[in-house]
């Protein structure tokens, strides 16, 4: 048995590995350099310490992660190329790629890093976070002495996820740049992991972590490259575990030479919230390529201030508007001058006092439209903000302190402004309206019937506006003096919408987005002539596109804003994009069901100002899960400690009551978690379900069956392990209701907008069997005999409760009394509970119920009212809330506590364009 004491020789033979010398040690075992005889190829082998290799359990896991791990294969990530067992050393080894090269940790002993090195250095530390989180993995130990850096330049990233793996024994150690990696066995979620001085506050607290545990210490790991210094220390564990939870960096340590945008990753990276943290790899590389492109913007260095403590605005608007005021006039003085190289100026605009950008009600508190629209001049620019629920439209000069509220505008949304800079067009109350950009009385263009009005508007030359209309999800054009809107897009088919459209500066085309209702990364640039016509393609996984007036096309994707030199004449692209700006707010990416799809934040204008608000990609809300009993009682029903920050879509309980499965809506993505009840541990489950969320417990509760592959196959995975099975694919979307205890799996099949079947699946059969045809029935469930099938069913205009024999054929009967939606059965089977709806307020919540009899024959009662809530629980297609197996609690999203995020500031780059490519 190999101990963590012995040592191979230079000699000794693993099978068709020959050791040539150790190169190291570490938590899980000895790391050597051996010649591997089959391929003739160098490899590095660690063998795993008698602690791993010897326990069955922690072996079999560690096999399973390093399958996945295995997976990974990209340039900057040491590849992991097999794990074996020597039956001479009884011990298993891990074989992986062998990186000739000095650890980081070396070379930042020497010293700083410059930052012209460090950067690029960094870059590739995130390309490979970007890389594994986009595959769900999750480093966890991320650390200088985990990072080689080759001969050549390249950077590869070493143990990737093997800390979640091996899960050592919790120790200390003095040496904090090398200290053992910590663990507590108590947590199920992948174990409290991570090496002291790089490890996140809620690791250090026990908490599951997630791909912001990496953000993390990458902000560690950039911190001490440009500062020689770890950015939390201590004389030992202890000490260095309470300041990471307790103390800032010291930012003063920083190059007085470092970037803006650096400072701020770096702030944005170690925020000890992690639901404030930096977010996304791609985010960091992105402000990494800012800060190193050639003719980088003027970075304005101000005195750094900690992450966690806010910053004192009221001076940073004074000196915000003073560089406005001095890049307004450098620019048009080098304009005079004949420059063709203006600098660009950083800036950040505060909406009006007491205003947040947007929208600021308890329902949508963030923009879902394009709040900012510049002046035809480039020297103002139309702000929509609101407060306590009002939005109004301001009027900003970028040369002045202060915003000017557009009288008429009260209640206004989607701003755009006239060619001539004299009329504001707006929605409001259901019309498409236009003001005097000065104020005055409110004209009436036409009816836009809708709750959310248009999917963004622009205004061209000849009194020409077109707008996407949110009920019929293409493109309409109308004279801005009024008039009956014309159609000028085809209909797209039912799961897409035509949104954001902008002129091209010949007035006769509009540029915009094809985007699928389905799935938000399915986007794509178009052009339409305002005469009809059949659309031409412009740029693929593309939206919210721009001519800018450098001759590059400027559009979003999922979040970074990207440019590609643009023949307007032509409508066409050269060459590849390039990111031009990093975690741009976008609306609507959030996966399947979403009515918001790839709207971005932000405005560009005729000089090369850029608008832009910064952020996470939407708004979301933190909807904590609550138990409400039948006397309208609520209590929480998980906890807020390790919870996603989002908004929760919908919950099921385990069969044992002691998990709860649960679909957050993260501002990124759908995500799957597990809650354990027993422990309050919130569990990320990455391989439960995509971005469905379609998920069913089985009757025991080891295993779900879930959706994947974009929600065109079905698997049964296991609720504690990364083993699935496919069991059926089709070309049509697929969610999953329920897993009966015979194996029969119910799922809906259908066109991913309103129209589905109801389907079994039989235990061993790949095909699927309809039990309710299309488009008569979704929101399927079982009664726990087996016998019955509840559903929704359209009748009259209305959705009602059916109940019919399963699997049929047989007789059916309506049960609720008028509307209802989302039934489910008690576990006695002798109750079925539905969301019933009130006449007088459709957006609160009726809880109702119907005792019933089941057996040959089926027997429902008069429905009564359980309780009711002011605020809706209308679930769609599939049930958001769960019943406890008494009956006695129903678990729902409580939005009455919802946190609710507002954005009230927006970034500002003057002569943004003079920094692009040419």
């Amino acid at each position: 048995m190999v101990s963590s004491a012995r040592v191979l020789n230079p000699g000794t033979r693993l099978d068709t590995y020959e050791i040539t010398s150790q190169i190291g040690e570490g938590g899980m075992g000895e790391v050597y350099r051996a010649r591997d005889a089959s391929l003739n190829r160098d490899v590095a082998i660690k063998v795993l310490r008698s602690l791993i290799a010897n326990d069955p359990d922690r072996l079999a896991r560690f096999k399973r992660e390093a399958q996945a791990l295995a997976s990974l294969n990209h340039p900057h990530i040491a590849q992991i190329f097999g794990l074996e067992r020597s039956d001479a050393l009884s011990s298993a080894f891990i074989v992986m790629e062998f990186v000739d090269g000095e650890e980081l940790a070396e070379r930042i002993r020497r010293g700083p890093l410059p930052i012209d090195v460090a950067l690029p250095i960094a870059r590739q530390i995130a390309e490979a976070l970007e890389g594994a989180h986009e595959q769900g993995i999750i480093h966890r130990d991320l650390k200088p002495a985990n990072i080689k850096i080759k001969p050549d330049g390249t950077v590869k990233v070493l143990d990737f996820g093997l800390a979640k793996a091996s899960d050592p024994a919790m120790s200390s150690s003095a040496s904090l740049m090398n200290s053992p990696t910590l663990s507590m066995h108590a947590t199920a979620a992948g174990i409290i992991l991570g090496t002291a001085a790089y490890m996140s506050p809620e690791q250090a607290r026990g908490r599951a972590v997630d791909k912001r545990a990496d953000l993390w210490a990458f902000g560690c790991v950039l911190f001490e490259m440009l500062t020689g210094q770890r950015a939390f220390g201590g004389d030992d564990v202890t000490d260095t575990i309470v300041a990471v939870v307790s103390k800032d960096p010291n930012w003063q340590a920083l190059p007085a030479s470092t970037p803006l945008g650096i400072r701020r990753l770096l702030a944005h990276c170690l925020e000890k919230d992690p639901k404030k943290r930096l977010d996304s790899a791609a985010a960091a590389r992105i402000e990494i390529d800012e800060a190193i492109a050639p003719g980088t913007a003027t970075s304005l260095v101000v005195e750094p201030v900690a992450a966690s403590r806010p910053f004192p605005w009221s001076q940073a608007i004074a000196w915000t508007m003073a560089v406005v005021a001095i890049g307004v006039a450098g620019w048009e003085s080098r304009s005079r001058a004949g420059s063709t190289a203006p600098t660009a100026v950083y800036a950040s605009i505060d909406a009006p006092p007491g205003f947040v950008l947007g929208e600021d009600d308890a329902i949508v508190p963030l923009p879902t439209r394009n709040p900012l629209a510049f002046t035809p001049d480039g020297r103002s620019i139309v702000v929509q903000a609101a407060k306590a629920g009002k939005p109004q439209l301001f009027l900003r000069s970028l040369d002045s302190p202060d915003a000017r509220p557009i009288a008429g505008t009260e209640d206004a949304r989607v701003p755009f402004v006239s060619p001539d800079g004299k009329w504001v067009g707006f929605w409001t109350a259901n019309e498409l309206k236009k003001v005097p950009i000065d104020g005055g009385t409110p004209t009436t263009i036409c009816p836009v019937p809708a709750i959310l009005g248009p999917y963004g508007a622009t205004w061209g030359s000849g009194d020409v506006i077109v707008y996407a209309d949110n009920e019929s999800r293409r493109l309409f054009r109308v004279s801005s003096n009024g008039g009956t809107p014309v159609a000028i897009s085809e209909h797209p088919p039912a799961q897409r919408r035509h949104i954001e459209p902008w002129f091209l500066p010949d007035g006769k085309r509009v540029l915009f987005s094809d985007a699928s209702i389905m799935n938000a990364g399915d986007v794509r640039l178009m052009v339409q002539s305002i005469d009809g016509g059949s659309p031409v393609l412009v740029q693929a996984l593309a939206t919210h596109g721009r001519a800018l007036p450098n001759g590059r096309l400027a559009f979003l994707r999922v979040g970074t804003l990207l440019t590609a030199p643009f023949d307007a004449a032509t409508a066409t692209t050269r060459g590849e994009p390039v990111a031009a700006m990093g975690s741009v707010m976008q609306s609507g990416i959030r996966g399947r069901f979403d009515a918001d799809v790839g709207g971005g934040m932000l405005d560009v204008s005729s000089t090369g100002t850029l608008a832009a608000i910064r952020g996470p990609l939407t708004g979301s809300v933190l909807t904590p899960l609550a138990w409400v009993d039948r006397q309208s009682h609520v209590t929480p029903a998980a906890p807020a400690q390790g919870a996603p920050h989002g908004g929760t879509v919908w919950a099921r309980i385990s069969p044992d009551q002691s998990r709860i499965i649960v679909a957050i809506q993260t501002p990124m993505k759908r995500e799957t978690w597990i809650v354990d009840r027993t422990r309050d541990v919130w569990t990320p489950c990455n391989n439960c379900a995509d971005d469905f969320g379609s998920v069913a417990w089985s009757h025991d509760g080891r295993h779900m069956a879930a959706t994947h592959d974009a929600g065109l196959s079905i698997h049964t995975v296991d609720a504690s392990a990364p083993d699935e099975e496919l069991v059926h694919e089709d070309n049509r979307l697929l969610l999953v209701a329920q897993w009966l205890p015979d194996g029969r799996i119910i799922y809906l099949s259908g066109d991913g907008a309103t129209k589905f079947e109801i389907k079994v699946l039989e235990p061993g059969s790949h095909t699927g069997r309809t039990i309710v045809p299309m488009g008569v029935g979704n929101d399927p469930n079982v009664s726990p005999d087996a016998r019955w099938l509840a559903y929704v069913t359209p009748q009259n205009g209305d959705d009602v409760v059916m109940v019919q024999a399963f699997p049929g054929p047989g007789p059916r009967m309506q049960v609720s009394a008028g509307a209802g939606t989302n039934p489910a059965w008690s576990a006695d089977g002798r109750t079925l509970y539905y969301i019933g709806r009130g006449t007088s307020n459709r957006s609160e919540t009726i809880m109702m119920a119907v005792d019933v009899r089941s057996g040959d024959t089926f027997e429902a009662g008069k429905p009564h009212e359980l309780f009711r809530r002011a605020e809706s629980q209308r679930c769609g297609i599939m049930r958001c809330y769960d019943v406890s197996a008494d009956g006695s609690r129903f678990l729902f999203s409580d939005k009455a506590s919802s946190v609710r995020e507002t954005v009230s500031r927006f970034d500002l780059i003057l002569n943004w364009t003079a920094t692009l490519p040419h």
